[in-house]
């Protein structure tokens, strides 16, 4: 069993060795100091083998496990967020590969492109932190002003017309016989 110094923190052979082999400020920016799905099958000195890469800098990273004869495999988002990780920002050719559609991981050889149309890998912007957040979302830079001013209008409501009021729009012709039998036109 390891002790609480070796297995967490700064000083543990884990860190040092995603150090030599990545580099400090890699690690410090993907948001995590020790990583122990970097080792293999979790209780072993040696690293995980590191698959590759996709165009959106994201890491693939599989894992063979000899006792339960298992391979295992996952993902490091590039922009690792809590928040916003979604599987929509794995790119295709990396998808089959993670869900063990085919053994090899994606190749430019393995993929042909259409020769009718470009390849172009739709980015979800939903997701992203400076997405479009409506004025009342929870994560709206400016929601305390929404809130002040929606607090500061004053409501009205609709009252149905009596009646004695003037009338509004359009004037109403009416009709009517003078004392003398001639057709008057008067506005009501």
């Amino acid at each position: 069993m390891r002790s609480w110094g070796q297995s967490v923190g700064l000083l543990g052979p884990k860190f040092w060795a995603i150090y030599r082999k990545e580099g400090f400020t890699r690690a410090l920016l993907r948001g995590k100091i020790y990583k122990p799905t970097h080792e293999k099958g979790g209780y072993e000195d040696e690293l995980v083998r590191l698959v590759g890469t996709d165009e959106f800098g994201n890491r693939y990273y599989e894992d063979f496990n000899h006792h339960n004869k298992n391979t295992r495999r996952w993902i490091e988002y590039a922009d690792y967020n809590k928040w916003f990780m979604t599987p929509k920002k794995i790119a295709p050719g990396w998808h089959g590969w993670l869900h063990y559609t085919y053994d090899d991981p994606p190749k430019k050889d393995n993929f042909v492109e259409p020769a009718y149309r470009p390849h172009r890998t739709v980015v979800f912007k939903t997701d992203h932190p400076n997405a479009y957040k409506n004025p009342g979302h929870l994560l709206n830079d400016n929601r305390a002003e929404y809130l002040e001013r929606t607090k500061a209008r004053k409501y009205t409501p609709w009252e149905p017309p009596t009646g004695s009021e003037p009338k509004d729009g359009k004037k109403i012709v009416v009709q009517k016989k003078d004392p003398l039998g001639q057709v008057v036109e008067e506005l009501d």
